[in-house]
């Protein structure tokens, strides 16, 4: 029998949130300061529970990334992904990365963020992704999010679409906030907001 270890990113892999650290670097950080003060009322009303999580994330890719060039933005991604990413990456959650490469345990790192720049991050440390999809329609980003935020319930689905959870003895899961605790309950240890 094998051993998993699934890692939320934001927050939990992170110290902030990645989606605002990787808009500031693609857009400058003034832009990201007025697109925010432009998008508060959807963000407040959100946070009230008015509006869905991602009707509110949707409203945020497409004012910041709508009609991208794919290309571009996927070597934009990259960029980050080697370069800014690691400044926001927290040094004892990558230690227990390589502590569980090297227990040769296989490590998935789940993400509500984007996979165009979680993938290049995790392909270099040579460990797996799921992430959310970005629509893209001729080779452009239409700036909004192809099928469901990978989140809460979403997260437990997309891992059990890849993965027979009875193949593993031991499942490792890290994670912070409310929306990572559907992922936490398919695990035989749980850590929650561990680092």
């Amino acid at each position: 029998m094998s051993t998993l270890a699934l890692f939320d990113f934001d927050g939990t892999i992170t110290n902030k949130d990645s989606l605002l650290h990787f808009t500031g670097y693609a857009k400058g950080k003034s832009s990201l300061y007025a697109g925010l003060a432009l998008l508060s009322p959807v963000m407040i009303l959100n946070k009230i529970g008015i509006i869905p999580s991602q009707f509110t994330k949707n409203s945020f890719l497409r004012f910041f990334f709508k009609n991208e060039d794919l290309e571009k933005f996927n070597q934009l991604c990259k960029n980050y992904a080697t370069t800014e990413l690691k400044t926001i990456v927290r040094v004892k959650a990558l230690k227990k990365i390589n502590w569980h490469k090297q227990q040769a345990h296989r490590i998935i790192v789940v993400s509500a963020s984007p996979e165009n720049y979680i993938q290049p991050w995790c392909e270099a440390l040579g460990i797996e992704c799921i992430a959310t999809k970005l629509l893209v329609t001729n080779l452009t980003v239409k700036g909004v999010i192809d099928g469901l935020n990978c989140n809460a319930e979403e997260k437990r689905r997309r891992i059990e679409a890849v993965i027979n959870i009875a193949d593993y003895e031991e499942i490792y899961g890290y994670g912070d906030t409310k929306g990572d605790k559907a992922m936490l309950s398919v695990c035989t240890k749980s850590y929650y907001q561990y680092f």
